[in-house]
């Protein structure tokens, strides 16, 4: 699965067929926009511990390593301003979308009294898409390393 499909599907979900899309829509629209980037991240990291071609990532250690991430502790190394500043713009600005598209996220999947707008989602996937092309941007060494500390547990 490319991670920009699912800004697709977020895309199709919030405009909703004929007329005003359902709450139910919009919420799922928020959920794949995040998960995206989620996925943006574990084929960057899998891809570089496993390898490329089709038959490594048909094996368990690409899907294991690929499903392994903890949303957490992305979460919480992203937040880690220190750090993040040592990468390019183009990786900060993922990271900065990241951290508010799981959020969103949370908030769409769990909050049972949000209201979501169709605008407002519609502007939320266009900063997902701009944050991927972003992170594609750079060369594959800097988005290694990026994924790498973003998804591992720090050791001190």
């Amino acid at each position: 699965m490319k991670p920009i499909d699912l800004t697709m599907t977020a895309r199709k979900l919030a405009t909703g067929e004929l007329g005003r899309p359902r709450q139910s829509d919009l919420r799922r629209s928020i959920s794949s926009a995040y998960y995206s980037q989620l996925h943006c991240l574990a084929k960057t990291v899998a891809d570089a511990m496993i390898g490329t071609n089709k038959n490594t990532r048909n094996n368990l250690a690409y899907k294991q390593i690929y499903r392994g991430l903890a949303h957490g502790q992305i979460r919480q190394n992203l937040r880690r301003q220190d750090a993040i500043k040592n990468f390019p713009p183009e990786l900060q600005l993922f990271s900065r979308t990241f951290i508010e598209m799981q959020l969103k996220r949370n908030d769409a999947d769990y909050d049972p009294d949000q209201l979501l707008y169709r605008s407002d989602v519609l502007k939320d996937i266009e900063y997902v898409e701009n944050a991927i092309n972003s992170f594609y941007k750079v060369k594959a060494s800097e988005r290694k390393g990026f994924a790498a500390y973003a998804t591992s547990k720090p050791r001190r």
